[in-house]
């Protein structure tokens, strides 16, 4: 598994970029990491758009569901879990609620890679997370949040 501290600093450089460019991010690396798997693990991975991927909307729209496959994972871990491992993960989150992006990015990072996600995805998912869904809805977040997975594209 990779390390936890380079997938927060990974995901806390992508959160600069909008929900778009995140998802396309997503496309991208999954893309490379199903022709070369040893980009699983790098948290920094930079891959490049090339026609060989496919269409640019295609690429993006993988970006897409990939992120409701690990948002209803997360979802469930954080929501509706009642393993004792889960619970704790549950707290640190409601405890960064009370923080900033960077504090949610810093917990939700690693439980990804905690909950199987490549560092690659880690990285790049975790900040569109943060961003789309946990922020708007901090007062609510549980029901809030189902109800976006919900309604996600």
């Amino acid at each position: 598994m990779a390390d936890a501290t380079a997938v927060i600093a990974a995901a806390e450089q992508l959160r600069a970029k909008d929900e778009e460019a995140l998802a396309l991010e997503i496309g991208l690396r999954s893309r490379h990491i199903d022709g070369d798997p040893s980009g699983a693990d790098n948290p920094t991975l930079s891959v490049a758009y090339g026609t060989h991927m496919g269409l640019i909307d295609d690429v993006k729209a993988l970006g897409w569901r990939i992120l409701t496959r690990w948002n209803k994972e997360m979802h469930v871990v954080i929501c509706s879990s009642e393993k004792p491992e889960d619970q704790e993960l549950r707290k640190k989150v409601f405890v960064a609620l009370r923080l900033d992006e960077a504090a949610l990015i810093a917990v939700i990072a690693p439980a990804l890679l905690w909950i199987g996600a490549p560092a690659a995805i880690a990285a790049a998912v975790a900040p569109l997370i943060v961003k789309k869904f946990m922020v708007p809805a901090k007062e609510e977040l549980c029901a809030a949040w189902k109800e976006a997975i919900t309604a996600q594209k």
